[in-house]
């Protein structure tokens, strides 16, 4: 008799997890499309830079820009496997050039971006879209020491405002000029991305780095 109930006790907790892992497969999906938002440095620090911190701005303000100049170069929809609905990379634009500049160069490698920081963020922003989701990629720490820029993909649901998912990628820095030397890094992040592991709500994420 307690074999029975053994067996059928059993039986019951496989159908409960292979119930609740088509669940989370189901999940998996929760952002299908969005809306681009730009690539943020309004909270980025740079480390061991040591450049003009006005004229930086000026020029990682113009990254968000080469997503739209050159599309086919920053295919998100092919490295992030999810549609583009539409680009407003002037969201990130305005806020990166209302950044301080005395608040860009650090000296601690423990200056980060936390999560309740993106969140402030994200529920600031002035958007024209009022349903769907939204990406925005956050600069979160530019080490020209070791020639790295590590990034924040955040994704938020618009009307909300919530984050439904967020992972970090580092991308190797290089290239003549302030605008070039950092847009190779966030161009990187998604050509040859070293995911971090580093990861919020995630469902799943692109095959490519998954590995």
């Amino acid at each position: 008799m307690n074999k029975r109930i053994f067996i059928i006790s059993l039986v019951l907790a496989i159908s409960s997890l292979a119930g609740f892992a088509k669940k989370k497969g189901n999940e998996s999906s929760v952002v299908d499309s969005y809306t681009f938002y730009g690539v943020n440095f309004s909270k980025c620090h740079t480390y061991g830079w040591g450049e003009n911190p006005e004229q930086t701005i000026s020029a990682l303000a113009e990254i968000s820009r080469l997503f739209v100049s050159e599309m086919s170069k920053y295919d998100l929809q092919k490295f992030l496997e999810k549609r583009v609905d539409n680009y407003d990379v002037e969201v990130s634009v305005k806020q990166t050039l209302a950044k301080d500049p005395k608040t860009l160069e650090t000296y601690n490698q423990g200056d980060r971006l936390s999560i309740d920081t993106i969140q402030a963020v994200v529920s600031g922003l002035e958007l024209k879209d009022s349903t769907g989701y939204g990406l925005m990629i956050f600069g979160d720490f530019l080490n020209k020491k070791d020639q790295v820029g590590i990034y924040q993909y955040v994704f938020f649901d618009i009307a909300t405002r919530e984050i439904v998912e967020k992972w970090e990628a580092e991308g190797e820095s290089g290239g003549f000029g302030l605008r070039n030397y950092w847009a190779k890094s966030v161009y990187n992040t998604l050509r040859t991305p070293r995911f971090t592991k580093l990861y919020y709500k995630v469902r799943t994420l692109p095959a490519r780095m998954q590995k």
